[in-house]
């Protein structure tokens, strides 16, 4: 099961890919290889202090695998691996126990036996998290955090006990401790094959991180440990065991609102706090019926009718001065239109409204987020659209059949591109729809509305709603001259002569052209991939064959490669010979693609050839 996960972590962090694994245990060694001898893969790339365990077939077996077996004995055991302490950033925590077998030839496991992971610091205090045995009667298995209230730590335990966690396996379950140092703030979860559940979601105080320990508890009896191989005993397997720095959110907001910083009864006149980096003004103030709870959500409730607010407000920053929308409309890059949902209430039989948020071109929606009760008046609707082939197309997906007191949050999501033609739809992380008929050419103003049939009797309570843009978590700040730095920094024997034009190996080739070609400006005996020629007929005709070496990301760099041809190098008549170029692609050379020239010689008594190489900033 070896995998990077999706992270959205509660309050704490978002991620979709790590940034970099510091410690890093897949257990793929050799079957056999103890727990202090297996192969760690991060970049800290710590050991732990003892062996005991050992890998089988990519996991570390806690007491009894078919074929090698440890025995834990009785009361506790401890396996720890130290690091270099931390002290601020962003880390996950992360073990995947894949198989399992706590029931014992009675069927019944042994309350609290199983394994623990202790993960903190050696003095400021651990968290605690546990895959063992549930209470009485013992006949399932739990996820616990606990000892959250130990050294400088604060928070809550709390655990996770699903029919789904039986004393033998049902599918791989996931636990991950997420925290930021620099706040303090830690949190707990737990994906059994469903999805995360949070456990302890208000952890205080881990501002530094040193341990990460292994527990195997046996507090309660010794775990059953069995003779001849396949004897049916009691075990704990486990996939992989990571620490990470989780990749930084792709998505940049512009608009967006969470309501965590805004007092009770704040409407839209009252601007809620605009964490995007926009940060645009609604239109008009009011409704007293659409306002804050000082808690960290906004409330519609005993609102009537039609409310229609626009963004950004003629005249503010951002917008046009005389219009109620943004001074440059958005026509490139990607962007995501969401609304996070907390719980609604809507009683109301057919026709009893709809709340949107949108983005608009003009007049026109490009992108809509609806929540809906439908037409039968008992069920919930969210209806995302999105402009397909021209059209405005609306993709409806149910809620359930309860439209009241709803309390499960939705999330509704909808990200569309430019660039690409492309628009998607998610709904609670699932992509339902996505196509390439998106071809708009933009928008320019964010509009939020319920319509004329809107009943006084529907409560809705959002969580948060925005705009964002998408940026390449790949894309890099180099520039031509950046890339020249680097590439003249890796050669320290160049001394002074480090300028574009210097020759300090006095090979005939100056700097700008060894860096096109690939070679050493601080040694005379590597020029890189200088230009070859020979002479070749084709067609009843003599050429001389002129082939030269081009970097593949040579529009980066700044570099141009410029082919002259001329006759008279007294008189010099130089002229443009890109029309000789009969062949271009890739070379043999790494990184280099080579272009292939033809000039004939029949017709000129004598000519001359040169590579001009230019670059710019």
């Amino acid at each position: 099961m070896k995998k990077c996960l999706t992270i959205v972590a509660a309050t704490l962090l978002v991620a979709c890919s790590y940034a970099g694994t510091l410690e890093d245990w897949q257990f793929n060694d050799a079957n056999g290889t103890a727990l202090n001898s297996v192969t760690n893969t991060g970049t800290v790339g710590s050991s732990w202090n003892f062996g005991g365990p050992s890998t089988q077939a990519g996991d570390l077996n806690i007491g009894d695998a078919t074929f090698y077996k440890w025995n834990p004995g009785s009361g506790t055991t401890f396996r720890t691996a130290d690091f270099t302490e931390l002290t601020s950033g962003q880390y996950i925590f992360e073990f995947v126990v894949s198989d399992w077998n706590m029931a014992g030839t009675d069927g019944l496991g042994v309350v609290n036996n199983g394994i623990k992971f202790a993960f903190g610091h050696t003095t400021n205090g651990s968290a605690q998290i546990e895959f063992e045995v549930a209470q009485a009667p013992g006949n399932d298995m739990r996820v616990r955090s606990q000892n959250s209230n130990n050294g400088n730590l604060s928070g809550t335990d709390a655990q996770n006990q699903l029919g789904s966690l039986n004393l033998t396996n049902t599918a791989p379950v996931t636990v991950q401790l997420l925290v930021d140092l620099d706040t303090g703030e830690w949190s707990t979860q737990v994906d059994a094959g469903s999805g995360f559940v949070a456990l302890v979601s208000d952890g205080t105080g881990m501002t530094m991180i040193d341990r990460i320990q292994l527990i195997v508890d046996a507090s309660n009896g010794t775990w059953e440990f069995g003779g001849a191989a396949g004897t049916a005993t009691e075990f704990i397997k486990i996939d992989s065991v990571s620490l990470s720095e989780p990749a930084p959110d792709p998505w940049s907001k512009l608009e967006y609102w969470d309501f965590e910083a805004d007092a009770a009864n704040k409407s839209f006149g009252t601007n809620w706090v605009n964490s995007g980096s926009l940060g645009s003004e609604w239109t008009f103030g009011g409704p007293d019926t659409i306002t804050t709870d000082g808690a960290g959500s906004l409330i519609v409730s005993n609102h009537s009718g039609e409310v229609f607010r626009k963004l950004p407000k003629a005249g503010t920053a951002n917008a046009n001065p005389t219009n109620d929308a943004y001074a440059t409309a958005f026509t490139t890059g990607k962007y995501r239109l969401e609304m996070n949902f907390a719980s609604w209430d809507l009683p109301e039989g057919a026709d009893s409204g709809n709340l949107e948020l949108q983005a608009l071109s003009g007049t026109n929606a490009v992108a809509l987020i609806r929540l809906r009760v439908n037409d039968a008046g008992n069920a919930t609707w969210m209806q995302l659209m999105g402009v397909e082939s021209g059209a405005q197309k609306f993709n409806t997906y149910g809620l359930g059949t309860a439209s009241t007191n709803r309390t499960t949050p939705a999330t509704a999501v909808i990200e569309f591109d430019f660039d690409n033609d492309t628009i998607e739809y998610f709904l609670n992380g699932e992509l339902k729809k996505s196509t390439n008929v998106f071809n708009e050419a933009g928008f320019d103003q964010l509009v939020f509305t319920t319509d004329a049939n809107w009943s006084s009797n529907n409560v809705v309570v959002i969580e948060s709603m925005g705009l964002s843009t998408f940026i390449d978590p790949n894309a890099t700040n180099d520039t031509p001259t950046s890339l020249w730095s680097e590439w003249i920094a890796l050669y320290p024997g160049v001394g002074a002569s480090s300028n574009l034009l210097d020759n300090g190996d006095s090979d005939d080739l100056d700097n700008l052209t060894e860096y096109a070609y690939g070679g050493d400006p601080s040694d005379g005996g590597d020029q890189g991939n200088v230009p070859v020629q020979s002479q070749v007929a084709a067609g009843g005709t003599n050429y001389l064959e002129y082939i030269y070496y081009e970097r593949t990301d040579a529009d980066d760099r700044g570099l141009a490669s410029i082919l002259e041809v001329g006759t008279d190098l007294v008189i010099t008549n130089w002229a443009d010979g890109s029309g000789y170029e009969t062949a271009s692609g890739a070379s043999g050379v790494t990184g280099f693609n080579a272009i292939t020239n033809r000039i004939p010689t029949d017709t000129e008594a004598q000519q001359f050839i040169r590579l001009q190489i230019e670059f710019t900033p």
